[in-house]
């Protein structure tokens, strides 16, 4: 009975910036205290100094989750994304880590529901779900990421595009370390990651269901702009090569279309983002 309880613990992994709202903040931890089947620990590796608000927010999730699963950890060398990732992963204990963002909003069945996919799956050691996109203030929907659901349609997409939705992935934990974490690449580390099951030849497959509700909206469209973005995006297609994910003539190819992307004027690449979502 010990041994099915452990198998089946989450861990939440959360990074969470110095910049970051206190509003969206609060939103965000108040969508996993109310999950129908609330994490067993919530890893916040936080980075930089911390407003008195951000603070005041940590403080009173920490008291309000019980048994001691609200813990944070202090990023201290690590910078950027990808290295306060690991930190999380080395810092977790439980065999499954639930990524998740701090400005966006799980579902309260998010949690129960992936467990339940992962039971009846046991070969399965990486998945994510569909995510329903809003707007900065989520007062108008933007759109539902889409992914392929099983395994073979997984390694297909994965040769151009993440097959798997960061915000709402589950993966087991030993295996995350056991591949050496996330990537430290300057964009787009978490696709680089889930090309390391796939290459590794891991088992992974998706849920049809929209269990998150991401803030999308302009402000990511700018980010996903220009040299430096463009730069680190290239970075990551080299990763997936020298990982014999994609071949030299699949390279050429994100090489030139991601180019032209990156550059174009910020209404044009609003309106390609907009014919990517299904709905």
């Amino acid at each position: 009975m010990t041994m099915a309880i452990e198998d089946n613990s989450i861990s939440v992994v959360l990074s969470i910036f110095w910049k970051e709202s206190p509003a969206y903040l609060n939103t965000a931890l108040e969508s996993l205290y109310n999950q129908t089947h609330q994490a067993d620990e919530i890893i916040a590796v936080c980075e930089g100094d911390f407003s008195e608000d951000l603070l005041k927010i940590m403080g009173f999730w920490e008291v309000k989750f019980t048994k001691n699963i609200f813990k944070v950890v202090k990023a201290t060398s690590e910078k950027g994304l990808a290295s306060c990732l690991n930190l999380g992963l080395q810092s977790a204990t439980k065999r499954w880590i639930a990524r998740f963002d701090t400005d966006d909003i799980c579902l309260p069945e998010r949690f129960e529901k992936q467990l339940n996919f992962l039971k009846k799956n046991p070969d399965i050691v990486l998945s994510s779900t569909f995510i329903q996109e809003y707007n900065e203030d989520f007062s108008q929907k933007s759109g539902i990421r889409k992914l392929p659901i099983a395994h073979q349609e997984i390694l297909k997409e994965a040769k151009w595009k993440s097959p798997f939705n960061h915000p709402s992935a589950i993966y087991d934990r030993q295996i995350a370390l056991k591949l050496g974490g996330y990537p430290l690449l300057d964009a787009n580390e978490d696709y680089a990651f889930f090309c390391k099951f796939l290459v590794n030849n891991y088992i992974t497959g998706n849920i049809d269901e929209t269990l998150v509700k991401a803030r999308a909206g302009d402000s990511l469209i700018a980010r996903r702009r220009g040299l430096k973005y463009l730069k680190g995006e290239m970075e990551c297609m080299k990763f997936l090569y020298r990982i014999k994910l994609i071949n030299r003539s699949q390279l050429m190819v994100h090489f030139a279309t991601k180019s032209v992307l990156r550059l174009m004027p910020f209404v044009l690449v609003k309106f390609v983002y907009k014919q990517m979502r299904l709905q």
